[in-house]
């Protein structure tokens, strides 16, 4: 029996459960042959690096499916839930990619455990450390050691093979800057908009409206469904975490203000977002 707390699994870039994923990405990032546009490659990156996004990312599947005001708003609209998790997430992906630098690979912890065991793996090595003392003084300590070098060398290989199995990656997360959460924000926004678009999602319709309702209102639950795009998006970006303001959750005002932002700074973003926001 399948865990409900665990997203659906996803075995390739065809999977049905990529529907929006592949809708987004050949839309907003298509590959292109020298001629012709092509199919994105996008959603193959983001379905190989989904096991360490779903450990990493603040916020969880089983988190998702407790976020009742998303979900009502969602099915009313008549999205499937599962293929909209891996929208999120996907989105988040990209904001996130946007928006972080990465450290030089020579400068992250894994390069310099790579650069110093290649180092160590030469003939005729000795290892000097310096230490600064009080004032100008330097203490320094030279290694000449064989066996003791080896040792070193062997514990850095270790270090190095547990970095590459557990990130994947040449990088650990603590090791990339992070932009403005407002930029982010307003990315993200104008990603939502286009795949909402691109669902021809119409805010007049909300077939499930009154079914999805009367089934939470049995459980107990008091559920403030809305139509209003900007306040689902308002919502999502709640629930990734990219605001802890809780006012995101009620009202999309907030939100507003921060696409205004955006638009002051960027006027690119201000006639991109403004386009989109014309049918909400």
């Amino acid at each position: 029996m399948a865990d409900p707390n665990v997203a659906p699994a996803v075995t390739d870039a065809y999977d049905p459960l990529l529907e929006y994923v592949v809708k987004l990405a050949n839309h907003r990032c298509p590959d292109f042959d020298g001629e012709d546009l092509q199919p994105s490659i996008v959603p193959l990156d983001f379905l190989r690096q989904y096991p360490n996004l779903e450990l990493e990312y603040p916020f969880t599947y089983a988190g998702y499916k407790n976020e009742h005001e998303i979900l009502a708003t969602m099915t009313g609209f008549g999205l499937d839930e599962d293929k909209f998790w891996y929208a999120i997430v996907f989105i988040y992906y990209l904001t996130i990619e946007k928006f972080t630098d990465a450290v030089p690979f020579e400068q992250s912890t894994t390069g310099q455990m790579r650069i110093l065991h290649e180092y160590l793996s030469g003939r005729n090595v000795s290892i000097t450390v310096k230490k600064r003392g009080r004032g100008k003084s330097m203490k320094t300590i030279t290694v000449t050691n064989k066996q003791a070098i080896e040792i070193i060398r062997d514990i850095l290989a270790d270090k190095i093979e547990a970095e590459k199995d557990n990130q994947g990656v040449n990088m650990s997360s603590a090791e990339r800057k992070t932009y403005s959460k407002t930029l982010m924000m307003g990315f993200m926004t104008e990603l939502f908009l286009e795949l909402f678009n691109l669902l021809k999602l119409d805010a007049r319709k909300g077939q499930l409206w009154n079914k999805f309702v009367r089934e939470f209102e049995t459980e107990g639950y008091n559920i403030d469904v809305s139509y209003e795009r900007l306040l689902l998006i308002s919502r999502i970006i709640y629930f990734v975490r990219l605001t802890d303001n809780d006012s995101f959750m009620f009202s999309s005002d907030s939100l507003r203000g921060i696409l205004a932002r955006c638009a002051k700074d960027n006027p690119d973003f201000k006639t991109g977002i403004t386009r989109q926001l014309i049918p909400i």
